[in-house]
């Protein structure tokens, strides 16, 4: 299995931008996390958080989804954590 890693781009500003400036006012995201030692450290509201809700805030005609990881307790292909 191939993780899908958070864009490089997203924290310069570019990424949301450049789909905004085009005309998508809908944004959805399937994104992975690579779990580290602390499974914890995937639910973690970090700068790439940050930076998607400060877009939609400039932004309030834009919304941002990510769909649901499935890692969880029961298996990658039989849970939602």
């Amino acid at each position: 299995m191939q993780n899908i890693y958070v864009p490089d781009t997203l924290n310069d500003g570019y990424f949301f931008q450049h789909h905004y400036d085009l005309g998508a006012r809908i944004h959805s995201n399937s994104w992975g996390n690579a779990p580290g030692p602390d499974p914890t450290d995937q639910n973690i509201y970090d700068s790439g958080s940050q930076d998607v809700d400060q877009f939609m805030w400039d932004h309030k005609d834009f919304l941002i989804l990510f769909a649901a990881g499935n890692s969880g307790d029961n298996g990658e292909q039989n849970s939602i954590k």
